[in-house]
C-alpha cells in the first residue's frame, strides 16, 4: 500500500498532464494578451479574457480538455487561429503585430497560419468577387461548370499540404475539418449574395443550394463540438435550406400542391409559420425552433444552442429565456441541456446587478420626443454622441461591445451617449432588458418604426441612408455637426470627431 499510493498518485498526474492544453507566450511586458474561445464560430468581444504580460514580458494560460481546442489571439481586427492540443505545449512570441511559434505545437500552428483560416477573404475566389464584372455576375449554370470545379481544386490541393504535413492523425483531422467548413463558407458567404439575383433566382434555389449542399453537406457531430467553420456553416446552411423551402411554397402556382409539399417537408402549413413569425417578431427564432426536420437532430440541437449562445452573447434576455426553455423541452443531449443552462445564468444576474445603475437613465418623456429639438434639450452645453440602433440589430449591438472603453478615455468630460432605440411598443420591456442586461450606461429613448422615419429627417439623414447602426454628433448648441460619425470600433476615429466637437 505504500508504494501503491504514490504510483497512483503520479499515474493521476500524468493523466491530468495529458489534458491541459498549455499555452505560453512572450510580448511586450505589461501589456495584454486577448484570448477568445468560441461556441458557435463567431467573434464575440465579451467572450474575451485579457491575458496580462508580467515584468519580463511573458504570459500563460492553461485550458481542460481531452480534444484539441480552437482559441483566437488577438483583437477582432486582428486576431489569428492557434490551435491547442493535448500534450502539446505551445509558446508564442508576439512582437509589433508579428507571431511566431515554438513548443511541440509550433508545426501545426505554422501551417494555420499559412492558410489564413480567420477569415475567408483570404480565399482567392472570395476575392475575385470584388473585381469587376466578377465571374458571380454570370449564370449560376456558368458558375457551376466553371468555377465550382476550380474551387474544388483548390480545396483539394489544400487538404494535400495538410495531409503531408507530418503532422499527429489527431491534429491532421482536425485541421482538416476546419479547412473543409473554412471553404463552405467561402461558397456562402458573399458569393451568395451575387448568385441570388436577377434571372438566377431561380437557378440559384434549385440547383446552387443543392450542388452546394452535395459537396459540403452538414457538419458531423464531430465536427461540430471542434470546428469554428462547421458551425459557421451550419448557420449559413440551415438559412439556405429555410430560403430554398419558402421559395418553392412562393413560386408554385398551384398553392394546394404548394402546402401539400410544404406540409410535407416541415409537419407545418405555411400559413401558421408565417402567423407565428408575425406574433413573435423574429422569424429566425420561428425558424429555428418549428423548422427542425431541415437538419439532421443533432445538428439542429447544436443550432438551438448557437442561436441562444449568440442571443446570449448579445444580451437578449427574453429570447435567452424562450430558447432555454424550448431546449429544456426539445433536446436530447444532455450535455447541450448543461451548456445551454451556463449560458443563459449571467444573463439573469446583469440584469438585477445593473437595474440599479443611476447611469442608466431611460427619459421619463421618450414618447413624447417627436423632434430634434426635444431630443436634444435636456443636454445644452454639452456635446451629444447619438447612437441610432435596435435590439434587433446584430452589428449595433457589436458596436456596443466598444463604447464603455471610449466612455472612460472621456471620463469627466462634457460627452452625453445618447441612444435611440428603433423598436416596437410590444418589445418595450425586452428593450428595457437589454439595457439593464448591458449594462449600457446613458440617455435612453425608443421609438417605434414608424415614429423614427420623422427623426431621421429632422437629423437631416436622407432616406436612402436609414441603416442602422447609424452614429450622429451633436456639438453643445444642440447643432448637429457631424452626420455620419464613425463606428466605436473603428479605432481611435470617433474619439477625435468626438474630441473636436468638444473643442
Amino acid at each position: 500500500m505504500r508504494i501503491l499510493i504514490p504510483l497512483m498518485g503520479c499515474l493521476f498526474a500524468q493523466t491530468v498532464f495529458a489534458q491541459r492544453l498549455t499555452l505560453t507566450g512572450t510580448t511586450k511586458r505589461g501589456t495584454t494578451v486577448e484570448l477568445n474561445e468560441t461556441y458557435d464560430g463567431n467573434y464575440w468581444k465579451k467572450q474575451a479574457v485579457l491575458l496580462q504580460a508580467d515584468g519580463a514580458g511573458h504570459f500563460k494560460k492553461y485550458l481542460i480538455g481531452t480534444s484539441p481546442k480552437w482559441v483566437w489571439i488577438g483583437d477582432e481586427a486582428n486576431r489569428k487561429w492557434v490551435l491547442l492540443s493535448p500534450g502539446r505545449p505551445l509558446q508564442l512570441s508576439l512582437r509589433q503585430g508579428d507571431i511566431s511559434f515554438s513548443g511541440t505545437a509550433a508545426r501545426e500552428n505554422q501551417l494555420i497560419a499559412k492558410l489564413g483560416l480567420e477569415s475567408v477573404q483570404h480565399l482567392t475566389f472570395v476575392k475575385e468577387l470584388a473585381h469587376q464584372p466578377s465571374y458571380a455576375t454570370a449564370s449560376v449554370d456558368s458558375f457551376l461548370r466553371y468555377k465550382l470545379p476550380l474551387i474544388l481544386k483548390s480545396l483539394d490541393s489544400t487538404r494535400k499540404v495538410v495531409r503531408h504535413a507530418g503532422l499527429p492523425k489527431t491534429v491532421t483531422q482536425t485541421i482538416l475539418s476546419e479547412v473543409n467548413c473554412y471553404y463552405a463558407c467561402g461558397m456562402t458567404g458573399d458569393l451568395v449574395y451575387w448568385l441570388n439575383q436577377g434571372k438566377n433566382r431561380r437557378d440559384f434555389h434549385l440547383r446552387f443550394i443543392d450542388t452546394l449542399q452535395a459537396h459540403f453537406p452538414v457538419p458531423s457531430a464531430a465536427e461540430l463540438a471542434l470546428s469554428p467553420a462547421a458551425n459557421l456553416y451550419l448557420e449559413r446552411l440551415f438559412r439556405l435550406r429555410v430560403w430554398k423551402l419558402i421559395y418553392t411554397y412562393q413560386s408554385d402556382p398551384d398553392k394546394r400542391h404548394a402546402d401539400s409539399v410544404f406540409f410535407k417537408a416541415t409537419g407545418l402549413r405555411f400559413e401558421a409559420l408565417k402567423k407565428e413569425v408575425i406574433e413573435k417578431g423574429n422569424e429566425m427564432l420561428v425558424f429555428s425552433t418549428r423548422l427542425k426536420a431541415l437538419l439532421p437532430g443533432y445538428a439542429w440541437e447544436k443550432w438551438l444552442n448557437n442561436a441562444l449562445f449568440g442571443a446570449s452573447m448579445s444580451g437578449r434576455l427574453q429570447d435567452s429565456g424562450w430558447l432555454l426553455q424550448f431546449i429544456q423541452r426539445n433536446t436530447r443531449d444532455s450535455n447541450l441541456v448543461a451548456q445551454a443552462v451556463a449560458m443563459y445564468a449571467p444573463l439573469k444576474k446583469a440584469r438585477d446587478k445593473y437595474a440599479a445603475n443611476l447611469n442608466i437613465r431611460i427619459r421619463p418623456d421618450y414618447r413624447q420626443v417627436n423632434s430634434v429639438e426635444s431630443l436634444l434639450a435636456p443636454y445644452k452645453g454639452k456635446v451629444v454622441f447619438i447612437d441610432l440602433w435596435g435590439t434587433w440589430c446584430p452589428h449595433c449591438i457589436e458596436d456596443m461591445a466598444y463604447e464603455p472603453s471610449l466612455k472612460k478615455r472621456l471620463e469627466g468630460k462634457d460627452v452625453v451617449f445618447l441612444y435611440v432605440a428603433q423598436d416596437e411598443d410590444r418589445d418595450d420591456e425586452k428593450w428595457r432588458d437589454f439595457i439593464f442586461v448591458n449594462n449600457v450606461v446613458g440617455e435612453h429613448v425608443r421609438k417605434s418604426a414608424d415614429e423614427i422615419g420623422m427623426l431621421w429627417n429632422a437629423l437631416g439623414i436622407a432616406e436612402k441612408d436609414w441603416a442602422y447602426p447609424h452614429y450622429l454628433i451633436a456639438d453643445r448648441s444642440g447643432k448637429i455637426v457631424v452626420k455620419s460619425a464613425e463606428r466605436p470600433g473603428e479605432g481611435d476615429g470617433l474619439y477625435q470627431q468626438l474630441t473636436e466637437a468638444l473643442r
